[in-house]
């Protein structure tokens, strides 16, 4: 008896309380991560879009806007997934962004397969968002 209360049953709470603990800390440190993962992976896709994007369609005047949706697996570009209203902002982001260089949520201890990107860029300014999906 320790307090009134059995031994085993002392034993079994704190375990229990651990756990719930345990589950906690590794929830945080998931948030913490994706908050890592959004922020450099977002930084990594304006750049790759700003190196791919000729200045002049930089400058329109236009919004111009594009989703992409990227399955990764094994840590790894598997299939991507792009919609956009403008064709040729479609192909840019399909065919002219090198997307096996876009960081992988593995990288960052993630337990995520799949992420939306959007893209828009208009007035000389390149908007990005990343998203588990």
């Amino acid at each position: 008896m320790l307090g009134g209360a059995p031994v085993n049953t002392v034993a079994l709470t704190g375990a229990f309380i651990g756990q719930g603990f345990r589950n906690t800390m590794n929830a945080q440190a998931i948030v913490a991560q994706l908050g890592n993962y959004r922020r450099v992976s977002g930084l990594a896709l304006k750049g790759m879009v700003s190196q791919a994007l000729p200045a002049e369609e930089r400058q329109r005047s236009d919004e111009v806007r594009g989703t992409v949706l990227v399955t990764f697996q094994d840590g790894a570009v598997a299939s991507l997934s792009v919609e956009s209203e403008n064709e040729q902002f479609r192909s840019l982001l399909r065919d002219q962004i090198d997307w096996s260089l876009f960081p992988a949520p593995r990288q960052f201890s993630l337990p995520i397969s799949r992420v939306a990107c959007t893209v828009s860029v208009s007035n000389g300014k390149i908007r990005v968002g990343v998203g588990p999906i």
